[in-house]
């Protein structure tokens, strides 16, 4: 690994085209994350873009490396850094429609969601949205006020995702429990699944 970042280092130095330089950083960027380096990674995939701004690869890194505590302006403009190189990306659009859900503009994020949904079907006709997707529908249904259509939602979950059944059952029992009058029920933190992946 030391060998391989070194002479990608050196071809970094040299004179090629911005392309090619800007693929170098993004290698570059997955040596960093293989050594656990997120930091490095981080630096390496901003100069990928200032060389290639329409860069995928960087794009998808820099959301993949976004930090932790990255507020969600820095999170939208990656996650749309992404859509826009990368518009059959269904990851990217929902990482759109979640930040915009955390600032509260639900409509707007339920258009992500829907053309998230479509990408998917579109690719997998027979399979289902995974769980987590279906419990953001859920929620944003719920600050729509689609109630019926949330309780649908977590039911789906709970029924084709094994992984998101224990929350999805959480959500639908609170939603249940109150039909139309029930309180918003409390949501897990938006970054609970990137921090989990990590």
């Amino acid at each position: 690994m030391e060998q391989r970042a070194e002479w990608l280092h050196a071809v970094a130095e040299s004179s090629r085209p911005p392309a090619l330089l800007a693929q170098v950083h993004v290698e570059l960027a997955r040596l960093a994350l293989e050594c656990v380096d997120a930091g490095q990674a981080r630096c390496e995939v901003e100069r990928a873009l200032e060389l290639e701004p329409l860069s995928p690869d960087a794009a998808a890194l820099a959301l993949q490396t976004l930090a932790p505590d990255a507020s969600p302006a820095e999170r939208l403009r990656a996650a749309l850094r992404v859509v826009t190189v990368r518009p059959l990306s269904v990851e990217a659009v929902w990482q759109v429609g979640l930040v915009l859900d955390e600032y509260g503009f639900a409509e707007d994020a339920h258009r992500f969601y829907e053309y998230g949904a479509a990408v998917h079907t579109q690719f997998n006709p027979h399979t289902p949205l995974p769980g987590r997707l279906l419990l953001d529908l859920a929620h944003n249904r719920l600050a729509r006020g689609r109630l019926e259509e949330a309780i649908l939602d977590a039911r789906q979950a709970i029924t084709s995702d094994a992984s998101a059944a224990a929350e999805a059952g959480i959500l639908l029992s609170q939603l249940l429990a109150g039909r139309a009058t029930a309180p918003r029920p409390t949501r897990w933190p938006s970054n609970w699944r990137s921090v989990s992946r990590r």
